[in-house]
């Protein structure tokens, strides 16, 4: 079961996930917050302190992580608490990159 699990993902991606998860672990760390479970606050809060800062793509795979920890651990997805969608959808369509275009 364990194998089929780490297979639904790229072994990147979970290279990926375990950096980000490292990051907000720290982030919380700064603030003496608990990174598990996280308030929907709380995520809305570290969203917008790297809004700007980094590409809504590396916020959004930060959001992926961290509501997959949350579901692995049998708690809810932040991702999922009304403050967080209306703040990430504001960063989205505040700091919005338009795709790129093949040549």
């Amino acid at each position: 079961m364990r194998e089929y699990a780490e297979a639904s993902r790229a072994p990147n991606t979970w290279r990926a996930y375990q950096s980000d998860l490292r990051h907000f672990a720290a982030w919380c760390a700064e603030r003496s917050l608990e990174p598990l479970p996280a308030a929907g606050v709380m995520v809305a809060t570290y969203l917008a302190d790297y809004a700007g800062t980094l590409s809504t793509a590396t916020l959004q795979r930060r959001l992926y992580a961290l509501s997959a920890l949350h579901r692995a651990g049998g708690f809810d997805s932040p991702a999922d608490a009304p403050e967080v969608q209306a703040v990430w959808s504001g960063i989205k369509r505040t700091h919005r990159m338009a795709p790129a275009q093949k040549a």
